[in-house]
């Protein structure tokens, strides 16, 4: 069964969980300190077939898996890795066995710069994903909130374990579509500043969001023919 840990218990973090559980997989949240942590516990309790632990716990949890099938999925908030000081401090924070495993990072780096470069220099297999979508669709992806088409999500990082990120968002329910190696990371986070735009109404803006929040719009990628 493969497994996922999941760094940060916010609304992305457990919509993204949920969604792993019900397909099957393994979900452990890592909290900085899961025994006082009352967003973990509270999360658990909505999920109790989920688990909790440590960061590097739950890291450590993946890369013991037998199938090797796993992820190490960051959904912490963007202001979090706001620098390259802090973005060297969380990947600190993951410990040795991130070393050679997959990180999907889900973060919106809006209010700051650096932490793509600072992935590229490690040894794991990183990629950038669910930063073009609201968290809405994620917990909807087959396309309800707009035009009940199943929904694309673009990634990118190394072709190399790249069907491995693939296996993941189909669990989530989203059709994967890669666009290339990690540099492409930056590309995806200014969809995601987009995305978050049109849904504010903020600085001129049209507002795309309905009066309650929900956000009605995706980034869809059509083709002849899909491809993961």
């Amino acid at each position: 069964m493969p497994r996922a840990a999941i760094i940060g218990a916010g609304r992305v973090g457990t919509t993204l969980g949920g969604r792993l559980l019900a397909a099957g997989w393994e979900v452990r949240y890592g909290s900085r300190d899961p025994a006082h942590s009352r967003k973990l516990k509270a999360v658990l309790q909505e999920q109790p077939a989920a688990s909790g632990s440590t960061v590097s716990e739950a890291v450590a949890w993946v890369a013991s898996g037998s199938d090797g099938g796993g992820a190490i999925l960051l959904a912490v908030p963007g202001s979090a890795l706001a620098t390259r000081h802090a973005c060297a401090s969380f990947a600190r924070s993951l410990g040795l066995q991130a070393e050679g495993q997959v990180v999907i990072d889900a973060t919106n780096p809006l209010d700051g710069h650096g932490n793509g470069l600072v992935w590229e220099r490690g040894h794991s297999h990183v990629y950038k994903a669910f930063n073009t979508v609201g968290v809405e669709h994620m917990a909807r992806p087959d396309g309800s909130l707009v035009t009940g088409q199943q929904l694309t999500l673009m990634y990118a990082g190394a072709e190399e374990r790249q069907a491995d990120v693939a296996a993941l968002i189909r669990a989530v329910g989203f059709l994967p579509q890669w666009v290339g190696p990690l540099r492409h990371a930056r590309t995806l986070e200014a969809l995601a500043e987009l995305y978050i735009h049109l849904g504010s109404g903020m600085g001129g803006a049209p507002l795309w969001a309905d009066a309650d929040g929900t956000r009605r719009y995706h980034f869809q990628v059509l083709r002849r023919g899909q491809h993961s």
